[in-house]
């Protein structure tokens, strides 16, 4: 695979794996995507702590997080996206991801941004991430992901945040690209994303908004899928590491992967 067409797959996998920082627990149960709960939010506007609150994955009506995505050996140019929440319960809330174009096509007024929206679920085990939600790109790119059928949680509960915890995610997913400049681009994935993460120890970080002691993590992303292009079926398989880090009441503060020297790191906070 070509390098340009090989940085293309990467940046439409980042996307939808951002934040699907994904990973199950050793007894799985299969459970389609769903959001949206019905208990009341705390006074305090986090999910209500006893059913829904993780200091790795902490959310509220007001907490907003921007995140810098910077590439080694010039394979992209920079780009920024924000994470915030709403709908908040005892049962879940609703993440939502808005991602800036980069840097590059920005000042040349060529693409606009991307937004993605997903419920987050609170099992006993932990938080679970249930689906891709709607993901639209510019530059008269659309893309529909829509998630079969998920195993496990995303987060687990704070109690498990120890060095040496292994879990997994896998997701079974469909996509498609509804339209496109030209009719090759139009591409149908379909398959399997399994995300196996452990934690590697805990150690203090440093990025723009300050010193954190957190817990690293190594993530694993493994991808099975078939790729539909002008009736032609084509294997997409793949694998990328990457090392992300995690702060209590903060949650991920830096992330930072081989391919393609890609390093995220948060830049901005509201509590």
């Amino acid at each position: 695979m070509s390098t340009s067409k090989k940085l293309w797959v990467w940046g439409l996998i980042l996307l939808l794996d951002l934040f699907l920082l994904s990973c199950k627990s050793s007894t799985p149960t299969g459970e389609t995507a769903s959001s949206g709960a019905s208990s009341p939010v705390s006074s305090s506007g986090n999910a209500a702590k006893s059913g829904c609150y993780n200091a790795y994955y902490p959310a509220s009506a007001t907490m907003k997080k921007t995140y810098k995505i910077s590439y080694g050996n010039g394979a992209a140019s920079a780009s920024n996206y924000s994470e915030s929440y709403s709908n908040l319960t005892s049962d879940g809330f609703v993440q939502k991801l808005e991602f800036a174009p980069m840097e590059k096509s920005a000042k040349a007024g060529a693409a606009t941004g991307v937004t993605v929206e997903g419920g987050i679920k609170c099992k006993p085990d932990g938080l679970a991430i249930l689906e891709y939600g709607n993901l639209t790109a510019g530059q008269n790119l659309k893309y529909k992901y829509k998630t079969i059928n998920t195993n496990g949680i995303s987060f687990p509960n704070d109690s498990e945040w120890k060095v040496g915890k292994k879990w997994q995610m896998v997701y079974d997913v469909e996509g498609q690209m509804t339209e496109a400049p030209i009719e090759a681009m139009k591409m149908s994935p379909k398959g399997t994303i399994t995300i196996s993460c452990e934690i590697l120890g805990s150690e203090s970080v440093t990025v723009a908004t300050g010193t954190y002691d957190a817990f690293k993590v190594a993530m694993t992303y493994n991808s099975n899928l078939k790729l539909n292009m002008m009736g032609r079926e084509m294997p997409m398989n793949m694998t990328f590491k990457s090392n992300t880090w995690f702060a209590k009441d903060i949650g991920m503060i830096k992330s930072s992967t081989d391919e393609f020297k890609a390093i995220t790191e948060l830049v901005a906070l509201t509590k």
